[in-house]
This record gives structure tokens, sequence and C-alpha cells, in this order.
């Protein structure tokens, strides 16, 4: 099986990259997809193996690896996952264990049992659901949304996107720096146009809007301290 079948563009078009940049954008995509085909097939193991190494040695490693010592400047935090033996168990464990998390949830349903009774996915099942639980999931199938209050509330549905749009529409701009600062800066390879609509849609509350946006900002501070 090749990794090329899970290798594709999240949250953007082609046409919508496109309309970003000055110059032709095909031929830096496909170069993309092959650096990242050749990043996975240089592990070893199978594929899902493969895919979860390169997972953990860029996004992991190289993008969210600071988020514990940004932690523990409020809290102390610790971090278990960066055991070398409990590294190499986890990675050789086989792939049913792993799919949606399965040994994780086994976890907490044996030794954290007063956790794995917490709802903590809107419409999702605890992973170790109480008698009093199911009675009130039952109960809030018949209530129409709008009664989903007080104790019912986990059952309701939330509007689409309802928390990132309430955040965008109380902190306005300040949640969108480096924008609209770095626009002048990214002229010279990007198309202003796309840029300030995007910017525009993120003021009003727009979450879609807001992620693609949020995708430039690291490009964006590196054009602004240049």
């Amino acid at each position: 099986e090749s990794p090329s079948a899970y290798i594709k563009l999240v949250g953007w078009t082609t046409e919508e990259i496109q309309s970003l940049f000055k110059e032709p954008v095909n031929d830096a995509i496909e170069e993309v997809k092959s650096r990242v085909q050749e990043g996975i097939m240089s592990h070893e193991g199978d594929l899902f193996q493969q895919i979860m190494m390169f997972d953990m040695w860029e996004r992991q490693h190289r993008y969210i690896s600071y988020q514990h010592i940004m932690y523990d400047y409020y809290i102390g935090s610790h971090t278990p996952f960066l055991n070398r033996a409990y590294g190499k168990f986890c990675f050789a464990l086989p792939r049913v264990s792993l799919d949606h998390r399965w040994i994780l949830r086994e976890v907490y349903r044996r030794y954290y049992r007063n956790v794995s009774v917490i709802n903590v996915e809107p419409g999702e099942m605890p992973m170790s659901p109480t008698t009093s639980y199911g009675i009130k999931r039952k109960l809030a199938k018949v209530l129409p949304n709008r009664m989903r209050v007080g104790k019912f509330r986990e059952f309701s549905r939330p509007r689409k996107e309802n928390w990132t749009s309430r955040a965008l529409q109380a902190s306005g701009k300040r949640s969108l720096w480096p924008f609209p600062e770095a626009m002048d800066a990214l002229e010279e390879h990007f198309n202003r146009e796309p840029m300030e609509k995007l910017y525009q849609q993120s003021l009003s509350g727009n979450a879609s809007a807001y992620k693609k946006l949020s995708d430039l900002f690291p490009v964006a501070i590196h054009f602004l301290n240049r």
C-alpha cells in the first residue's frame, strides 16, 4: 500500500491556494507531496507505523513539543510520553490496539475509573458510561435541542463553529496578529485581495476563514521579521 493515498490537502483546495500566490503553485504542491511521501517511506515498519513515526518526528517533535513548556509557566507539567522505554512499547503495539485509541481507553477504564465516566466530546459516549448517564441520554433524545439545558446541556447540539466564532468576536484584531500588519510584506509573493477577504471574514467571526488565515500566521511572522 502506498502512502500517497493518505497525502492530501486539508482545509484548502488547489484553486484557493493558487488564488493566494502570484506564481503558479501546482509544481510546488506536487513537490511537497513527494517530500512527505519520501519522509514516510524513510521509516521502518508497516505503513501505519511509518505514518505514525513521520507524524511524531515532524509534527509532534517540530511543531507541538513546546506545549508542555508553555504549560509549565502556569502549572507543573509532566511528560511521560517522552520516556524511551514507554515509547518503544507503544510503537510495538498492533494497529488494532491503536485504532480509535482503544488501548488508551482501556487504561482509563481499568485504572482511572473516575475519569473514564466523564463525557468529554459532545454527542459521544464516555469511555465508561454509567447507568445514570444512559438514562439522561435517553431522556435528552426526546427533548428539543432548546430544552437541553442544565443537566441535559452536554447533550445539546452546539452551533457549528460556535466557540471559535465567539472568541473571534470577543477579541477582534488581537486574535488575528500578525494580520493586517504583515500584508504589505506578504505582497511580494501573495495576492492581497484574498488575504484581505480572509481577514475581514475572520473579524466577523467566520471560523472557517480564521482557520485558513491562521495557516498563514507563521509565514506572515517570518516576512514581518525579515
